[in-house]
């Protein structure tokens, strides 16, 4: 329980406004090269498909930790020789973050209790159980989602969805 509050306290002391525009490209580009040496390690083929730019309004390092955390799993939870395909896309007004491997893939039973806080699915692999949990409340908290689908012995994709700038610039309107 100690550690839990030591990380979640972490995580809160993070400096600066909560929203800012914020290129993810740049954001995502940072943490693939700061992930990519442990992906070569295990002769993984990390892989991004990246637009020039893409703004929205977030905080730019809890969003450098939900890829972080994203990445980081994939990388653990993805045999030697597999993959992982990075992207960051739009749809229908929104900014999808993407990230798919071709890991162990996650049983129906654990997918709904994925984002569950201290929840992990095994204990083969390092970790406490909560960076899924601070990806949703980092997704919810700027009105986005979370969402994850896999297949056991395939591999899994963790999307991110979030309101692109100039949406939720016209959703802070409208709230003051």
């Amino acid at each position: 329980i100690e550690l839990c509050v030591q990380i979640v306290d972490n995580y809160n002391r993070i400096k600066g406004p909560p929203f800012a525009a914020v290129d993810v490209v740049s954001v995502a580009t940072a943490c693939l090269d700061r992930l990519r040496p442990e992906a070569d390690a295990k002769h993984l083929v990390l892989s991004a498909a990246l637009p020039s730019s893409c703004v929205v309004l977030a905080h730019g390092q809890k969003l450098a930790n939900v890829i972080d955390n994203l990445v980081g799993n994939a990388i653990k939870f993805t045999p030697e020789g597999g993959r992982i395909a990075f992207s960051v896309g739009g749809q229908k007004g929104a900014l999808v973050i993407a990230v798919t491997d071709t890991g162990c893939g996650i049983a129906a039973d654990y997918r709904e209790r994925i984002f569950d806080p201290g929840f992990r699915g095994t204990t083969a692999v390092e970790g406490h159980g909560l960076g899924l949990s601070f990806v949703r409340s980092v997704a919810r908290f700027y009105s986005g989602t979370a969402t994850c689908s896999s297949e056991p012995g395939k591999g899994t994709t963790f999307t991110i969805r979030l309101p692109r700038l100039e949406k939720r610039v016209r959703a802070l309107n409208v709230k003051d």
